[in-house]
């Protein structure tokens, strides 16, 4: 079984999630596993319902378009963690409004791409030093 490595890079990530039948569902699993985020929450975020994806196999592979919004929000956490160095630390910064962002938690940012854009280019802020 192939495993899933949350750092690739993003040139990886789009490949990988543009493949013709897109991502299998282990690889999601261990995308879950790393970002401590529920099935259901995460599913609202890629436009599938938790039942479509607990009824595929493991190997099985998810839709193109949602596999790619998983891998860019698995990219999201990636970068978060290595930038604040801190796991549980990322995540508070997810859950908790933000000034910056208009008073809205970062996390309500995941369920589109350009709202993706927007949480990359904070993260980036905060590694330049830019506090937000």
């Amino acid at each position: 079984m192939e495993t899933f490595e949350i750092t690739q890079s993003d040139n990886e990530l789009i490949k990988k999630a543009k493949t013709k039948t897109g991502i299998q569902k282990f690889v999601l699993q261990s995308i879950l596993k790393t970002i401590d985020m529920s099935l259901s929450e995460f599913s609202m975020y890629i436009n599938l319902t938790p039942r479509s994806i607990q009824l595929k196999k493991t190997n099985e592979k998810l839709p193109p378009v949602p596999s790619e919004k998983a891998l860019l929000i698995a990219r999201v956490y990636s970068k978060g963690f290595e930038v604040f160095g801190d796991k549980e630390k990322f995540i508070r910064w997810m859950n908790n409004k933000n000034y910056v962002l208009g008073g809205i938690k970062p996390k309500d940012y995941l369920g589109s791409y350009k709202g993706l854009e927007i949480l990359l280019n904070e993260i980036n802020a905060i590694d330049h030093g830019f506090v937000v």
